[in-house]
């Protein structure tokens, strides 16, 4: 399952924290931005909205690069992770729906590629295979030992590109379908 592999390579983080984008955004549980302070005060935080308003808008002054631990220190406000590992299905199921609108031949693609492309999806955005062209074209296309060799991203463990470059191996040993 996606999100036991998600789980697996980054931190379920209760509080606000700046995440590794340019320019950073306020971020939650795993990799949950929140990109206005109506998104932010839209979630369940155990303290007021007042307290919440205060705390976003300090992390959002705070300087880019930390790890997500570093700005625990600069807030109390705490969401809990029953909620977070809620919202990250939630995330998982939003970014894929925009990813499938990409490939419209998705559900007939080998299930180490639906799962490749939903990591990728979790972590990258939905759209970016927009900003991905060769990749995106190799996808359209089946082949997965290309979309294998395209997939590196910036920003994860290579670990987590290896894993992933591996799904689109293991699909391409499987039949695929002729192009999207």
């Amino acid at each position: 399952m996606l999100a036991d592999r998600i789980l697996s390579e980054e931190s379920l983080t209760t509080w606000m924290y700046l995440d590794t984008a340019n320019p950073p955004v306020v971020t939650c549980g795993i990799g949950h931005a929140l990109f206005t302070i109506e998104d932010c005060l839209a979630l369940p935080w155990d303290h007021p909205q007042d307290i919440v308003r205060q705390e976003y808008q300090t992390i959002a002054a705070e300087p880019p690069g930390y790890r997500a631990e570093w700005y625990e220190q600069f807030t109390t406000a705490r969401l809990t992770e029953i909620f977070l590992h809620e919202l990250l299905e939630r995330d998982i199921e939003r970014q894929g729906k925009i990813l499938r609108s990409h490939f419209l031949r998705y559900k007939e693609y080998p299930a180490p590629a639906q799962e490749a492309l939903d990591d990728m999806a979790f972590q990258l955005g939905g759209n970016f295979p927009r900003t991905w062209p060769q990749f995106s074209q190799s996808v359209r296309n089946g082949d997965w030992a290309q979309a294998a060799a395209c997939c590196h991203r910036k920003g994860i463990s290579e670990q987590r590109n290896r894993d992933t470059a591996d799904l689109f191996l293991a699909a391409s040993e499987q039949e695929s379908p002729s192009a999207a």
